[in-house]
This record gives structure tokens, C-alpha cells and sequence, in this order.
């Protein structure tokens, strides 16, 4: 797991993670910025730089908030003008806070993709592995299977 953390891919998926939309200059890119792991950025006090990703989060943050605003119950509480109203508001802040979730949704899938367009290789071994993982869980599921009917043929025919 050690050889993984310092691989170039994962310095390039960090950088499509944080980047911007525009395509990495080289693949070497990846490799010099040991100054910039994500432990040291959370202590800095600098702002870090706007992404795709990092907007729809913010406005997923918004939503959450907007939506827990609406539906907050402390005293005093001015009481609502009709029940419609009430549901009203719940309801556009409710789609707001989905329409958000779903724009994180679709960054992330964004950039899994863009990942597996640029690192097919290691996309095909994750693929491999799993189809095996797949096999060998449905071979013992055939044995178990097979197993279970064998003992029940004994017992009612045996």
C-alpha cells in the first residue's frame, strides 16, 4: 500500500480532484508537487483554488443549511400564515438541497471518468479482479447449492 500512496497516479487523480476542468500539462506534472499533500493544505491559510467539484459542495452546504432553516423549530417560532405555505417552502428547498446532491453526484462521476479515460490499464486490472471476485463468489454459491440438494435428496429419498 506504501508504493501506492507515492504512485503518479494517484498525485494526477489528486490534481483532477482539485484542478480545474482543463487537461494536465504532463504526466510528470504529478510527481513535483510534494509541498501540496492534502495534510499540509488543511493547515494552510490560504484559499484554495475553485473546481467544479468544490462549488457543488459548497452549494450543497447552502442547501443543507436553507433546508434546515425552513424546517427548524425553536422558540419563538412566528407561526406560519397557512399549512400550502409551509409545505411550499419545505418543498422548493427540499429540491434545491437534491438538485445539489446530485450535482456532487455527477462531479464525482466526472472525474472517476475522466480517471478511467486516463489510466485505462489500471481501470482493466479493477475490472479483472472483481470479474474474479464475481466467479469465485458464484462457484461457492454453486457448491453450497449443490451441497444443499444433495442433503436433501438423501433425506427424502435415502
Amino acid at each position: 500500500m506504501e508504493d501506492v500512496k507515492g504512485s503518479p497516479a494517484m498525485s494526477q487523480l489528486k490534481q483532477l480532484v482539485l484542478g480545474d476542468d482543463s487537461p494536465m500539462s504532463s504526466p510528470s506534472d504529478g510527481t513535483k508537487t510534494t509541498k501540496e499533500e492534502p495534510a499540509n493544505l488543511i493547515y494552510e491559510d490560504k484559499e484554495l483554488e475553485k473546481t467544479p467539484l468544490g462549488d457543488a459542495i459548497d452549494s450543497l452546504l447552502v442547501r443543507w443549511a436553507q433546508l434546515l432553516s425552513n424546517v427548524s423549530s425553536r422558540p419563538p417560532v412566528p407561526a406560519p400564515s397557512t399549512i400550502d405555505h409551509v409545505k411550499e417552502v419545505v418543498e422548493i428547498s427540499m429540491y434545491h438541497f437534491r438538485d445539489s446532491c446530485l450535482d456532487v453526484c455527477s462531479e464525482f462521476t466526472k472525474i472517476d471518468l475522466q480517471w478511467q479515460l486516463d489510466h485505462p490499464e489500471e481501470v482493466y486490472e479493477d475490472e479483472l479482479k472483481g470479474l474474479d471476485d464475481a466467479l469465485i463468489r458464484q462457484e461457492t454459491l454453486l457448491a453450497r447449492a449443490h451441497g444443499i440438494l444433495d442433503r436433501r435428496s438423501k433425506e427424502f429419498f435415502g
